[in-house]
């Protein structure tokens, strides 16, 4: 018999919305988008079309897929849990795309362990998180 560990992640929040994520540990751009405030103009196609965000995906796909076997972004259509999910590194661009200061908020709940982040986080909810599928 072999001792089988399995990985638990811990939710992440970001005003009040749970991040869902996939299998590989990708990102939901959907909660992301609802976590900024949904605005029209800010949807996650918008950011998908930019050529900027085209080269910054190639980009991350050579070093992600040459190290982890996996793609940086996945579209999932239909099923349980419907989105498009994405690597950290492009969650957090995403939301700088967002805004400035949406950016800031998932800087600091992504990198929140780190001793700069943790004293002070003015951005984070007291609220009940939102679980988006």
């Amino acid at each position: 018999m072999s001792d089988i560990t399995v990985a638990q992640t811990a939710e992440i929040v970001v005003a009040g919305v749970v991040l869902l994520q996939d299998e590989e540990g990708r990102y939901s751009l959907s909660a992301l988008h609802l976590a900024s405030g949904a605005k029209p103009h800010k949807r996650p196609q918008f950011w998908l079309e930019k050529t900027s965000t085209q080269e910054l995906i190639n980009e991350l796909d050579t070093e992600f897929k040459r190290d982890l076997g996996k793609s940086s972004l996945e579209v999932v259509v239909g099923g349980n849990a419907p989105g498009t999910f994405v690597h950290e590194l492009l969650a957090i661009s995403y939301a700088g795309w967002v805004s400035p200061k949406f950016q800031l908020r998932v800087n600091q709940v992504f990198f929140g362990a780190c001793a700069c982040c943790t004293a002070q986080r003015p951005y984070e909810s007291t609220s009940a998180p939102t679980h988006v599928r």
